[in-house]
């Protein structure tokens, strides 16, 4: 036997050795990666909606209360921004977003947002429409208003005079979601 052969059979005895020993102690502890992310194409935007504040305590009498639809300066006003990367405020410089807003809509004609408060408290008859800061009304789900603009309002408004409205507790949430043209 010659010492190269020698030196390969060696070589093949420790490896073999090694791998005889390899496996997991029963002290060893394991650790777990989560990975997240994504894969998307560089035209698109990456685009987030910010509303400041993002709560609101509407208060109305049922006096002031004026049926939905009706063009009226609202009560109650919200910041709007977009925020996002480079395409995004390419997208939004010119033009080419608008914001939706989307919620449970009302039993009548599904324009203005439903009270969502079912206790015994709970108003009845009331919505709340949305408007823009000079008072055109701004349909639930399929009206829009352009990115230009940085303010919206919200207003209670009666549903139909001819139910009955019944003073108490309103409750709404609103989504106001990115257009892109």
């Amino acid at each position: 036997m010659n010492i190269s052969s020698l030196s390969g059979l060696i070589a093949a005895a420790v490896l073999f050795t090694g791998l005889a020993h390899a496996g997991t102690d029963q002290k060893d502890t394991s650790a777990a990666l989560t990975v997240t992310g994504g894969a998307y194409d560089s035209a698109n935007t990456n685009c987030a909606v910010e509303l400041h504040p993002t709560t609101i305590s509407i208060e109305s009498t049922l006096e002031d209360l004026l049926p939905q639809g009706t063009k009226l300066l609202p009560s109650d006003i919200v910041n709007v921004s977009v925020s996002g990367d480079s395409n995004c405020y390419r997208a939004f410089l010119a033009g080419k977003m608008l914001y939706r807003f989307v919620g449970v809509g009302d039993e009548k004609t599904g324009e203005v947002l439903a009270n969502a408060d079912t206790s015994e408290g709970a108003a009845a008859g009331v919505g709340i429409g949305i408007y823009s800061i000079f008072g055109d009304p701004i349909a639930l789900n399929t009206g829009t208003m352009s990115t230009q603009s940085d303010k919206f309002g919200l207003r209670a408004v009666s549903l139909d005079r001819e139910i009955p409205v019944k003073s108490g507790n309103i409750s709404s949430t609103l989504t106001v979601q990115l257009e892109h043209l």
